[in-house]
């Protein structure tokens, strides 16, 4: 692996992070709104490819250049694969470290062939095959299609059209399923405009519609009679449940194999991308301290499933720990902003949410770890140990608000936002207020769990949700 160039001071922030995928320990992340692919990677996240300015230059990865890099992966031996949206290609940067241009000519249009004879309009998603690891598949974001490219020989890559119109409607997020008869796929596809979950088979079928009723809402429910809200990312778990980040309802979705939709918790931030966690990611979150990938065991003794989830607005990447339930359990419902949770769902081996002091502890740490890129080793706690006693810390944690119960600060925050929606979760932790917790009500009428603003705090300035700096706060 070649060198990682770290972050420079004028870009220690992740800017609309849109797309996540795993190798090893590593996790990579499409910083978006800077041009360029991270990577967090033994507690320490760092510029993988780019150079921060958009191009399309290929060549060495601290020399190449992309326009808002969407959709990635990763293939076995480490080539991670990026739908350039910006420049309506392909990209790929191998383990060495060199970025090149597998398909599309840089103009927008659709056409199929070899290489650089394809093109693209905004492409957006992007998955390998789960049948073959030279064959992606990619969503057409503004041709209103999903295309298959497969590699024919060590250097040219062949592009066809999978699929095109019908139920695609904007297509964004792309996961694929099981691998079925003859080797075909059963793709996921999250449909922007016209908030569908849409599935159809590589083998060849017109895609339909296998949740959402085709209008925005936020409704829990089986196939048509669910509700999405601009459908993002779409990831899938190993027992064949889907997961939607459901943007326009700023909450992620489960969907099981036979279509019932339920809401997880909300997730503030717009979210953008989602994926299921490998054991193999335990060492890249907090240097190994937390043990996000692996199936640890929860009070009531269940497995746990371990979400990373892009979210654009805050600029972070969020952890959500989900438990599987036993049968005849009775699902929470989480609205998030935008739309009111539906009813609780009964059935077996549905999630909901675990809500854990631990669980706080960690959603925090990979937050504030992706959101400020900043290494969490013993020297750095040192040092905020040290930045925390000095006079200067004090005096400005005296200008602090202070800490009151969530029925006072909520009111608080109503008369100051007028019309505004009551907040109901904490966007550190995304864990619900409660009224004996102590809360914080910040200046720009945020409101935080006082423990998860005040470790916030110890290492950033600025508002989780805004940005506001927060050393104004009066």
């Amino acid at each position: 692996m070649a060198p990682c160039s770290p972050l420079r001071a004028d870009h220690e922030s992740l800017d609309n992070p849109c797309g996540l995928a795993i190798f090893g320990s590593r996790l990579y992340v499409s910083d978006t709104g800077q041009h360029r692919i991270c990577v967090l990677e033994d507690g320490k996240l760092r510029v993988h490819a780019g150079t921060g300015q958009r191009g399309s230059q290929d060549g060495a990865a601290s020399e190449a250049s992309f326009a808002h890099p969407c959709g990635i992966a990763v293939d076995e031996v480490g080539n991670l694969f990026v739908a350039d949206c910006g420049n309506h290609t392909i990209r790929m940067v191998t383990p060495e470290g060199v970025v090149c241009t597998l398909a599309g000519s840089g103009r927008p249009g659709l056409e199929d062939g070899l290489g650089a004879s394809a093109s693209f309009a905004n492409p957006c998603g992007l998955a390998i095959s789960n049948s073959d690891a030279q064959e992606l598949y990619v969503t057409d974001y503004s041709n209103n299609a999903v295309r298959k490219i497969r590699r024919v020989s060590p250097e040219q890559w062949q592009v066809s059209t999978a699929a095109v119109g019908g139920a695609l409607d904007t297509p964004y997020g792309i996961a694929c399923g099981p691998v079925g008869e003859g080797g075909s796929v059963l793709l996921y596809v999250g449909c922007h405009n016209s908030s569908n979950l849409v599935t159809f088979s590589s083998a060849g079928g017109a895609p339909t519609v296998f949740a959402g009723c085709g209008r925005p809402g936020h409704v829990d429910g089986r196939g048509a009679a669910a509700a999405f809200n601009r459908p993002n990312g779409v990831a899938m778990d190993a027992d064949g449940a889907v997961y939607v980040t459901d943007s326009g309802n700023h909450c992620v979705r489960h969907v099981t194999p036979d279509g019932l939709v339920t809401t997880l918790q909300s997730a503030h931030g717009a979210p953008s991308s989602v994926i299921v966690c490998d054991v193999g990611v335990r060492a890249a979150v907090d240097g190994g301290a937390c043990a996000v990938g692996a199936a640890v065991e929860t009070e009531a003794g269940d497995a746990e499933v371990r979400l990373l989830v892009a979210a654009r607005a805050d600029c972070c990447v969020r952890m959500l720990p989900v438990a599987a339930h036993g049968a005849d359990t009775t699902l929470p419902s989480a609205g998030g902003a935008g739309g009111a949770g539906g009813a609780g769902v009964e059935g077996r081996g549905h999630f909901g949410l675990v809500r854990r002091a631990s669980s706080r502890g960690q959603l925090l740490n990979l937050a504030r770890l992706l959101g400020r890129a900043e290494a969490l080793g013993p020297e750095a706690a040192e040092a905020r140990q040290q930045a925390a006693a000095s006079p200067g810390a004090a005096a400005w944690r005296r200008c602090m608000p202070a800490a009151c119960s969530y029925a006072t600060a909520s009111k608080e925050q109503q008369r100051q936002s007028t019309g505004r929606q009551a907040q109901t979760d904490c966007a550190i932790c995304l864990c619900p207020f409660d009224d004996e917790q102590d809360v914080r009500l910040l200046r720009c009428s945020h409101l935080f769990h006082a423990a998860c603003i005040d470790e916030w705090l110890e290492r950033a300035n600025t508002c989780p949700c805004c940005k506001a700096d927060c050393r104004r706060v009066a």
